[in-house]
């Protein structure tokens, strides 16, 4: 007897095709207007069925991974805290001269408004219909990065908006969400804290973030806050500026070892069994000259 083994999400349709069908969560499900993942799988058995079904998982995954990163980034408020100011202001403006017989000057017609309504405005309209003289909310960090989008028009998805994505994680990691730091409150403590944190930080894949880069990023923060304090016309030092890089800007760990002998020996094996010649022309180029550019090439 024959030994079967259930594959989960692979069915066999009635003409012998075998289907991949996975049912995306429902949020994933919604933003997409699709149900499932449905997929005919071509290869049928032994390692070739195996690589094409994890292939279809990973992509399965990409799809609810990317998709859910858009619903973040679309229900996110874009605006910078005076501009969330200024436009509960309209709001409670529009809130006070659509009452006829009350005064839109008078103090008392916002209190008024506001205790006969079934359903309260969100907390900064209803201290806009309140006081509306109250002073604007300080700009914070997190106000900086959304202006810097805005004025400099940073595409989601680009290689600039990573790198401001990157950066906002970096400072939430080291102190604490940019969104609830004031930039006129913006101390030594914090230019320390960050500096100490982005010196030994890793990248993805766990191994340390170069000094070139750790420095790079920084200056990218700079501009940031640079561009905030003149913009939005605030008195605010920007502590990030002129940090105390070490003097050698390459460490000890950002220099490259040569391959080891025993890889370059698996290497030359595996081309040798090879039949693609360009590869193994590739390959001499880099091992004899480490693709350095700058090095004459030997003819």
């Amino acid at each position: 007897m024959a030994l079967q083994t259930k594959i989960k999400h692979i069915d066999k349709r009635p003409n012998g095709v075998l289907r991949f069908r996975r049912r995306f969560p429902k949020d994933v499900a919604e933003a997409l207007g699709e149900n499932f993942l449905q997929v005919h799988v071509r290869n049928t058995e032994g390692l070739a069925f195996h690589r094409e079904y994890h292939a279809i998982i990973t992509e399965f995954e990409r799809i609810v991974r990317e998709t859910r990163v858009r619903l973040e980034d679309e229900g996110r408020d874009s605006r910078t805290t005076q501009q969330k100011w200024h436009d509960a202001l309209m709001t409670a403006t529009g809130l006070r001269e659509g009452v006829t017989g009350l005064d839109p000057a008078d103090p008392e017609t916002g209190r008024l408004i506001f205790e006969t309504m079934k359903t309260k405005p969100d907390p900064l309209v209803t201290k806009a219909l309140l006081n509306p003289s109250a002073p604007a909310p300080r700009p914070t960090l997190g106000d900086a990065f959304k202006l810097y989008r805005q004025d400099k028009q940073v595409e989601e998805g680009s290689k600039k908006e990573n790198d401001l994505k990157r950066i906002e994680g970096r400072l939430k990691s080291s102190i604490g969400d940019p969104d609830s730091l004031p930039l006129e409150e913006m101390t030594v403590d914090h230019r320390r804290r960050y500096f100490n944190y982005i010196i030994s930080a890793k990248k993805a894949d766990g191994s340390p973030l170069s000094l070139g880069s750790a420095k790079k990023e920084t200056n990218i923060l700079v501009a940031v806050i640079n561009h905030a304090i003149k913009e939005m016309d605030i008195l605010a030092k920007n502590q990030f500026a002129a940090l105390p890089w070490p003097e050698d800007d390459t460490q000890a760990v950002e220099r490259r070892l040569p391959l080891p002998d025993d890889l370059v020996v698996r290497v030359e094996d595996r081309l040798k069994r090879g039949n693609i010649h360009e590869l193994v022309l590739i390959w001499q180029l880099l091992k004899g000259t480490g693709c350095l550019t700058s090095a004459p090439m030997e003819r």
